[in-house]
């Protein structure tokens, strides 16, 4: 880091100081509070499935492509699911136009990670006919403006999106070997449950920030990172960088992202009404 580099890391760092101790952000908020978020479901009318988030001024947007393929071989009765996260040079000055960044890349690992593990959608859904033809749906989402807490926004953006998917009505007729599809009759999915995350940040390795903001995550330390999925259900916790969390910290985090789920379960009924 260059000296320059250093004098603006610590002029941040002190300017976050002298609100912290007054145990409030830059931003007003309390050291424990989210950032509203917006959410917008059918936000590409071209798309099979969309939607948009807002975190603050963090903005992400996922459309769903539905296309039809073979099915794995492995999974003959399955069909496949592929996430991708872009950061274009136009969300933030930090990234640049050219191939996906390291940082985009390790969003698209973790959201295709969560949507596959978590077991959200059955893909057996997604077949049509066994071993023969399924539904393949390309998840690509967006960033239009990074201000901080990517991997939430992200992440809601693309369970969203699948929550809003409608595919046409699709059979296969074994003795013509023929594939019809209908698009004036269409299917939702059935989710068996909503994952939603809620990311912190450690401030000087002691203090956690909760939904941080871009200027916080420059000056701290860390970053841990909780998946429920309603009710009890814990299922990931994640921490990169920084010093280990205590047993209270944890505690708080986990009970922070429990609460989360259920303010972000009303959001998502309220976009169905």
């Amino acid at each position: 880091m260059s000296a320059a580099n250093e004098v603006r890391a610590y002029q941040r760092k002190e300017y976050l100081l002298k609100f912290l101790e007054q145990d409030v952000r830059p931003d007003n908020r309390g050291l424990g509070d989210t950032r509203e978020a917006k959410l917008t479901l059918g936000a590409i009318s071209t798309a099979d499935g969309s939607a948009m988030v807002k975190l603050g001024h963090t903005v992400a947007v996922c459309g769903i492509k539905a296309e039809i393929t073979r099915p794995p071989t492995d999974k003959p009765d399955s069909g496949v699911i592929i996430a991708n996260v872009q950061l274009p040079a136009m969300c933030a000055p930090e990234f640049k136009s050219g191939p996906p960044s390291e940082k985009a890349q390790v969003l698209s690992d973790f959201v295709q990670q969560v949507l596959l593990d978590t077991g959200m959608i059955d893909r057996t859904q997604l077949c049509i006919e066994s071993g023969l033809h399924c539904w393949i749906l390309y998840c690509d989402v967006i960033c239009c403006n990074y201000d901080g807490n990517i991997r939430d926004a992200v992440l809601l953006a693309a369970v969203s999106a699948l929550k809003d998917v409608s595919l046409p009505m699709a059979q296969y007729d074994a003795e013509q070997e023929n594939l019809t599809i209908d698009k004036d009759r269409k299917r939702q999915l059935t989710l068996s449950c909503m994952p939603v995350s809620l990311s912190f940040t450690l401030f000087d390795d002691a203090v956690l920030l909760v939904d941080p903001t871009h200027e916080e995550e420059t000056v701290c330390q860390g970053q841990i990172t909780v998946i429920t999925s309603g009710g009890d259900s814990i299922c990931s916790v994640s921490k990169h960088g920084g010093a280990s969390l205590n047993p209270e910290q944890l505690t708080l985090c986990i009970s922070k992202a429990k609460q989360r789920w259920c303010d972000i379960s009303k959001l998502m009924t309220s976009n169905h009404l």
